[in-house]
């Protein structure tokens, strides 16, 4: 049978004019979502980092009191400040002074750590931090894969070779003091575990500590490239002021998120001492957060 349409009554459905209304009010919702959505996102990766700095610093705490240590080094003596891993020490470098202080009997002739004098593995500030809440080093430097790398299981009870690794699941361990992912020490842009702890945003934490046999913060600068794709870690790349501005706590430590925009500070570094924050979150140290103040450091200079 064929249906035809009487006079006065329109076949069901939308008109053009219909559908272009409803498509620019759904428009309209998605525009006002949307950035709903983002901060809330942000909201959540600012609470994150907070909750991480303070789990780094709790831990940080612990590693001192369970090994009578006075701080976590971030730095040593190796190229541009580098803390030096090491088979063997000869006793008088400021690792081997450090690492004697925190385990007494360990044999400096055979430490077990890899690297070796003439080609030590390099571990920036980041890194050394790791290193000693975690008891690992990276899996893979800029040479290449590290022997034993890659695995943070703490450090062994054996006083004389305390890196030596877990042998059995259940075993007597110091630490790991920091638990470690191993997503959270992976470069989001290569895919390679290089052991820096990362905030939320992917760029690894700044850590500086007081040394205290020197009485001062390391004469570095630590800064990471603007890149939101491959933030990169450059140690030593200037000169830090041995005066602390009032955002430190002198004799302390201090651990920095660089923020969404992956920017420590003015021009893409942040020097120790220099107390140059920006005073709005456009600005590139503007969302930087830390242990000293867990908010973004807007309007802090």
């Amino acid at each position: 049978m064929i249906r035809r349409i009487q006079p006065g009554h329109r076949a069901a459905g939308f008109t053009v004019i219909e559908l272009l209304t409803v498509i620019s009010i759904i428009a309209v919702l998605m525009g006002l979502l949307l950035p709903a959505i983002q901060r809330v996102r942000e909201s959540a990766k600012r609470s994150t980092a907070a909750n991480e700095i303070n789990q780094i610093a709790t831990s940080i705490n612990a590693f001192k009191a369970k090994l009578n240590a006075s701080y976590i080094p971030c730095g040593g003596g190796g190229p541009n400040g580098t803390f030096r891993l090491q088979n063997a020490y000869t006793g008088t470098e400021y690792e081997a002074v450090y690492l004697k202080s925190i385990f007494p009997y360990l044999n400096l002739g055979a430490t077990g750590l890899p690297g070796t004098p003439q080609s030590p593995v390099l571990l920036d500030a980041n890194q050394t931090m790791v290193f000693f809440l975690a008891g690992g080093w990276p899996a893979n430097g800029p040479n290449g894969a590290i022997p034993g790398g890659g695995n943070y299981q703490g450090f062994s009870v054996n006083r004389q070779q305390p890196f030596t690794p877990l042998q059995t699941q259940g075993e007597t361990r110091i630490g790991p003091f920091l638990e470690i992912q191993k997503g959270k020490v992976t470069d989001p842009s290569t895919n390679i575990e290089d052991g820096r702890y990362r905030d939320p945003w992917g760029t690894p934490y700044a850590y500086f500590s007081w040394d205290q046999t020197q009485n001062t913060y390391p004469n570095q600068t630590f800064s990471w490239g603007n890149s939101t794709t491959t933030p990169h870690f450059t140690p030593g790349t200037g000169t830090a002021a041995n005066n602390p501005a009032k955002h430190f706590n002198q004799k302390g430590f201090q651990i920095i998120s660089a923020g969404r925009n992956k920017v420590f500070g003015p021009g893409g570094a942040w020097t120790p001492g220099s107390g140059a924050w920006g005073d709005a979150v456009s600005s590139p140290g503007g969302d930087d957060m830390s242990n000293f103040n867990i908010g973004m450091h807007v309007n802090q200079q």
